[in-house]
């Protein structure tokens, strides 16, 4: 049986147990959405685990792709997953966003800000720099596109296979 814990003094104190739908389900990454709200990955969905109300509910099933990278940004909680792309939850609303040509953010792994206004995107297949201003307008606007600028092997890379996990 699987159980959120918190540590309290020298104990793990059960303060909530997993729902049946994720018990075989491995808990890949974890975040805080707010003060009081955590974001809990897993390879079947994405959940949120209120602290004040000891309430846990689903905000994304995903059950055949591991929800893998976690991304807060304002308001936005970014989450790519192994062969499905990269979404965005805002206020409870989740939405897919495009992918590149090539479709390579189908297996996304972690975004990176860089201080600058990008964000980069590693993946199995090469790494990505999007503005973040372009992925928030497609989120609020709906946009079917998004320029990405793409980088590969021919760019000097040895490998393009940036599978790895980040935090």
């Amino acid at each position: 049986k699987k159980e959120l814990r918190i540590l309290k003094d020298d104990d793990a104190i059960t303060v909530h147990e997993m729902p049946a739908s994720s018990i075989s389900s491995l808990s890949v990454n974890i975040s805080t959405l707010n003060d009081s709200t955590l974001i809990i990955a897993t390879c079947s969905e994405l959940l949120q685990y209120n602290i004040n109300t000891n309430s846990l509910r689903s905000v994304f099933q995903s059950n055949n792709y591991c929800i893998r990278a976690l991304w807060k940004y304002k308001d936005y909680l970014f989450f790519g997953t192994y062969g499905s792309g990269f979404y965005i939850l805002k206020n409870g609303v989740v939405k897919k966003m495009p992918l590149d040509n090539y479709q390579y953010l189908l297996y996304t792994h972690c975004f990176m800000p860089d201080g600058n206004g990008f964000c980069w995107i590693s993946t199995n297949r090469g790494l990505f720099k999007v503005a973040i201003d372009d992925m928030i307008n497609a989120y609020e606007k709906n946009l079917s596109g998004i320029y990405y600028y793409y980088f590969g092997k021919t760019d000097g890379m040895l490998t393009n296979e940036l599978n790895g996990g980040c935090a």
